[in-house]
């Protein structure tokens, strides 16, 4: 399982802990300190060890994290030694409401933009699409995700699934524009079926074929068709579900 590391200013921590839980649920292994360290250890040498085992060190960039004396005087500059050593510990900031060139150590890494509250849901995205993919073939762990997922009122995402897989005699083939316009007579309006599709993309039912383009236009909901498709494992997921009763 992949291992990562949240590095912030506990002033951030409601933020922190929606991604905590969101990376969770999206099968990583997340070591965030509050649900980590105890009392009693030894604070330091725990954050070293934890560091030292993980994949990724993600640090929510914050002024409350630049004044803050473990983010980058400790955690960052940690993983980055480590990184010096030949370490596979990869380091991916998050923009939260500060600029990455203000933290000596990450003046040169690309960062994920998290600073519009709006735009969370493809902020995750493409963070995600920076992690390791997660494996295509465990649909009941991916049932597990998109049931947990209430879009509208009482429906869960994998029931709208459901019911957009039946539309179609099989899904190999079709594109993302023909999935979201299956889910769409079963919404109330465009916020929802907005909300679905970054959600999908999230999950892995979706993909972006090239996020970096997508990003790069800075386009909306209908232009970001283009750059979309249905990904594998969201294929096997929509022909196991159109056949269910």
């Amino acid at each position: 399982m992949i291992t990562i590391f949240l590095s912030y200013a506990h002033e951030d921590k409601e933020f922190v802990n929606k991604l905590s839980s969101d990376l969770t649920s999206l099968g990583y292994a997340v070591i965030q300190d509050t649900k980590t360290f105890r009392p009693g250890f030894d604070i330091d040498g725990t954050i070293r060890n934890h560091i030292e085992r993980s994949d990724f060190v993600i640090p929510v960039l914050t002024t409350n994290a630049l004044n803050s004396p473990w983010v980058t005087g400790v955690e960052v500059r940690l993983a980055r030694h480590l990184q010096s050593q030949g370490r596979a510990v990869r380091v991916i900031p998050i923009l939260l409401s500060t600029s990455p060139g203000q933290v000596n150590q990450l003046q040169k890494v690309n960062y994920v933009d998290f600073t519009d509250p709006e735009g969370y849901a493809l902020a995750l995205a493409q963070l995600v699409a920076e992690l390791p993919h997660r494996d295509y073939d465990e649909l009941y762990n991916l049932r597990q995700e998109l049931e947990s997922l209430i879009i509208e009122e009482e429906k869960s995402l994998l029931a709208l699934l459901k019911k957009a897989a039946k539309k179609k005699g099989s899904w190999d083939g079709y594109n993302a524009e023909d999935l979201v316009n299956a889910i769409d007579p079963f919404l109330r309006d465009y916020d929802d079926l907005d909300t679905a599709y970054w959600w999908l993309i999230v999950y892995g039912v979706l993909r972006f074929r090239d996020i970096d383009d997508w990003w790069e236009d800075d386009e909306y909901y209908e232009d970001s068709m283009q750059f979309a498709e249905i990904a594998p494992r969201g294929i096997a997921l929509l022909n196991e579900l159109r056949t269910e009763p």
